[in-house]
């Protein structure tokens, strides 16, 4: 975070588990939530978006895995960045890699030898 503030770059990304909402961090003598202190610092020079919590799966990645994403766009921009609508397609393991030949000439299927 130091670096954003340092910097100011216009865009930036801060991703991490889900579970950093509910963390807190001593500040001083003080025991503050990671995302307040994210807002309190980065706020003033950045939007931040309002939905951080998302689901991997439902951007085009062939896994569910949830992250909270900080998108920040500098304010004098004037751009609000959100996150897109979700894909209404979910892509699947077999879709994305499924016909890729296998790298053992043993095994035909995931659940098959050959003989």
């Amino acid at each position: 975070m130091s670096a954003i503030l340092d910097l100011l770059p216009k865009f930036a990304i801060i991703e991490n588990v889900p579970e950093i909402l509910r963390t807190k961090i001593l500040i001083g003598k003080n025991w503050v939530l990671i995302d307040d202190y994210i807002k309190n610092k980065l706020g003033k020079f950045y939007f931040i978006n309002e939905n951080k919590v998302v689901n991997a799966m439902l951007y085009g990645v062939p896994q569910s895995r949830k992250r909270c994403v900080y998108l920040f766009a500098r304010k004098d921009l004037g751009i609000h960045w959100e996150f897109p609508n979700p894909f209404t397609h979910i892509i699947t393991m077999r879709e994305a890699i499924g016909d890729l030949p296998s790298l053992d000439p043993e095994i035909t299927d995931a659940d098959e030898r050959t003989i």
